[in-house]
């Protein structure tokens, strides 16, 4: 994530001489991410939120949100957006946020092999994170004596 606690946990692995290629920070088109979730492309997201919570909270009044409801917020990344959402709904007992939930629902729909509604600009985002990943193995390999 790119907030303050990941800023702090990255200072605090350099102080455990962690190297710089060890560290990544996210990224996309050159501008830090607010977090893994903001790889996805908004729509795609909203899709795995909806789909997790259409049923989780049928009794409290839940419809699917839709890309406009959630970032008229103007917070940085989807999370802290949906976030926003959740205490606008405080008294309808929506409880907190769970984008814990949400990966398990497309971890899932990865795992069997039906996340079709994951558009092609999402996959190359994460395509390019898994890149970035590789390459910084291989930097800290190339960096780092053979015993």
């Amino acid at each position: 994530d790119n907030d303050y606690e990941s800023n702090q946990i990255a200072e605090q692995l350099k102080n455990n001489k962690f190297s710089e290629p060890q560290i990544i920070f996210f990224e996309s088109d050159g501008n830090l991410l607010q977090s893994i979730e903001d790889y996805m492309e908004v729509d795609d997201y909203l899709y795995a939120v909806n789909q997790t919570y259409e049923i989780k909270l049928r009794k409290e009044g839940f419809t699917n949100l839709t890309k406009e409801e959630v970032l008229i917020h103007g917070k940085k990344g989807i999370i802290e957006n949906l976030k926003a959402v959740w205490n606008e709904h405080g008294d309808d007992e929506w409880g907190e946020f769970e984008k814990e939930e949400v990966c398990r629902y497309i971890c899932g729909k990865i795992a069997s092999g039906t996340a079709n509604f994951l558009t092609e600009k999402t996959r190359d985002r994460t395509r390019t994170l898994y890149r970035i990943i590789a390459e910084r193995i291989r930097q800290y390999q190339n960096t780092t004596p053979m015993e």
